[in-house]
C-alpha cells in the first residue's frame, strides 16, 4: 500500500512514526516520539550521526546545539541511539535503526518495504 509523501524526508519522518509506534504497542517505550525526535533521527538517518549532521538539525529544527544535545539524550533514554562504547559524546542508531537507515539508504527503489512482527500475548 503506497503512503503519499512530498518528498524523501516526509518518507523517513513516517517510517520513523510507524516505527516509534511498533516499539509503543510493544512496551519498549512509554510513548511515541514527538514530531522533532522524528525529524531529528530522519536527519540521522539520511547522514550519520555526526557534528556536521548535529548543526544540519540544529538549522533545520531552529533549535540550538545544545537542544540537540537533550533531544540526543532522549532518544538514548528511549533507546534510539544508543551510546559509543569508547567515547561518550559519540551515539549511533539502535540496531534496528541501523538496519532501517542501510536499508533505505541503500535502496535503489522508491519503495520501502516495511514489516513487523506482532504477537498477542496475554498478561
Amino acid at each position: 500500500m503506497p503512503i503519499k509523501a512530498k518528498d524523501e524526508f516526509e518518507v523517513l519522518k513516517n517510517l520513523l512514526f510507524l516505527y516509534s509506534s511498533f516499539r509503543n504497542l510493544k512496551g519498549l517505550t512509554q510513548k511515541k516520539l514527538r514530531p522533532k525526535l522524528v525529524q531529528l533521527l530522519s536527519l540521522y538517518i539520511k547522514h550519520g550521526f555526526s557534528r556536521a549532521t548535529k548543526d544540519k538539525a540544529a538549522k533545520t529544527l531552529g533549535v540550538t546545539k545544545a537542544s540537540i544535545n537533550s533531544m540526543n539524550l532522549e532518544l538514548r533514554r528511549g533507546e534510539y541511539l544508543i551510546m559509543d562504547e569508547w567515547n561518550s559524546r559519540i551515539n549511533h542508531l539502535n540496531p534496528d535503526l541501523k538496519k532501517l537507515a542501510d536499508y533505505y539508504n541503500n535502496n535503489g527503489t522508491k519503495s520501502v518495504l516495511f514489516l513487523f512482527d506482532i504477537s498477542v500475548s496475554e498478561n
